[in-house]
């Protein structure tokens, strides 16, 4: 199986081939929507982590995962599918790393998707 990708430019040509001529840039439009909605999401899936609320934790992953393939960005997408597929009862130790590389990657997969946009990276989004 080949390795995931941060970023999967398949998804932009799809999009690309969606475009309309003279209409606003599909693809800015998408990452910014995913953007704002995916702040939200994670937010909301490391407060449900914080609070060990796993069932409200798996539905926020399963709904983000939707958005996460459909912009292409594999590697996320596939740490929200770990989310949702959590069993129980789940080693504390291994939840922990699952959330933390979740977070990690939503940062990082946020700022090259903001900057493939020509959008400005703030200091907080590098963090």
């Amino acid at each position: 199986m080949p390795a995931k990708l941060r970023l999967n430019p398949q998804a932009k040509l799809a999009m690309a081939e969606l475009q309309e001529p003279g209409q606003p840039d599909l693809f800015k439009h998408l990452v910014n929507v995913f953007v704002e909605t995916s702040d939200e999401y994670i937010k909301s899936l490391l407060g449900f982590a914080k609070n060990r609320q796993i069932l409200a934790m798996k539905d926020v992953a399963h709904s983000w995962k939707s958005s996460c393939a459909a912009i292409g960005a594999e590697i996320l997408t596939d740490l929200c599918l770990q989310v949702e597929t959590l069993g129980f009862p789940f080693n504390e130790r291994e939840f922990g790393l699952l959330i933390g590389k979740l977070e990690l990657e939503y940062k990082t997969t946020r700022v090259e998707l903001l900057k493939s946009i020509g959008a400005e990276i703030k200091s907080e989004d590098a963090a």
